[in-house]
């Protein structure tokens, strides 16, 4: 079977209007008709094109002006990269910014505000216009990487005795699920590492928010025949994908009486153990 992938390639724009104090015609004040955003992927070197416009919103000649990116932390306001524009056709108002690996070392992931300023002959620096209302910032989101680090799944291995429904089986610890963060995807995945096993496998959820006590839990579906998954002389290893807004999980299971094998171990991951690990989006610096 073949699957196709389809990509877009795209150029990262930025609409900048330059201030023009000496025009006092109101209805030409025209600053840009959204607001700018940007994406900046560290370990990696990307280029960031620039407009010139006019109050007019006509592309300016720029050619023989240095125009500068900013790059702000929104909490303490401090500067934490600037990039000196080169011309892709400055005549008409085309510059780019390129970032290099080096620029963004020091940046942690995280949303950044940006501007665009110009120095003239006598030093005076003056800022471009970046949104609809006439504000000089805006939006840079500094990500780890185009793809995440690999993280390492639970190990969950401390199977120990307990009676459930006056049954005795052999049952995990118990782990955080995507409901503690009110992460809507509840997306979850774990494997079964068997050894000759027969017997019955179960995923346990609760919605307690406390730890959960032994009438806490419940089965959670993974086949649609049986709710558990059987097993019958099983060597190797058998995973599962499952969606729920779970508080905790846990894992169960019951040999067959004849059962000579064992349930070595499994391994789990969802995408709040993901967020802990710092592979998904942080907040803000």
């Amino acid at each position: 079977m073949t699957k196709v992938i389809t990509a877009w390639a795209y150029n990262q724009t930025i609409y900048g209007v330059y201030p023009d104090i000496t025009n006092t015609t109101s209805n030409q004040r025209n600053y840009t008709m959204f607001d700018n955003r940007i994406k900046l992927y560290k370990n990696s070197t990307q280029v960031v094109l620039l407009e010139v416009r006019s109050i007019t919103r006509k592309l300016l000649a720029v050619a023989g002006q240095d125009f500068y990116i900013n790059v702000m932390n929104r909490l303490t306001g401090e500067l934490s990269a600037r990039k000196l524009a080169e011309s892709v056709d400055a005549a008409n108002g085309r510059l780019s910014f390129t970032f290099v690996p080096f620029d963004l070392v020091n940046l942690h992931p995280g949303n950044y505000s940006f501007s665009i300023s110009t120095v003239d002959c006598n030093n005076v620096e003056t800022f471009l216009y970046l949104d609809h209302l006439g504000g000089a910032t805006g939006d840079c989101e500094v990500l780890d990487k185009a793809l995440p680090t690999f993280c390492p799944s639970i190990l969950v291995d401390d199977f120990n005795d307990i009676v459930y429904n006056q049954i005795h089986y052999q049952a995990s610890s118990c782990h955080p699920g995507d409901g503690q963060a009110n992460l809507s995807d509840g997306s979850m995945t774990c494997a079964v590492y068997c050894n000759d096993f027969s017997g019955k496998f179960y995923v346990d959820g609760s919605l307690i928010s406390g730890i959960p006590g032994p009438q806490d839990w419940f089965p959670v579906l993974i086949s649609e025949q049986y709710g558990h998954w059987p097993f019958k002389n099983f060597c190797g290893v058998e995973s599962f994908q499952l969606t729920g807004a779970l508080q905790w999980v846990r894992f169960r299971y019951l040999a067959d009486p004849m059962n000579s094998g064992t349930v070595e171990k499994v391994l789990y991951r969802g995408t709040l153990n993901l967020r802990r690990s710092g592979n998904l989006d942080k907040p803000s610096p």
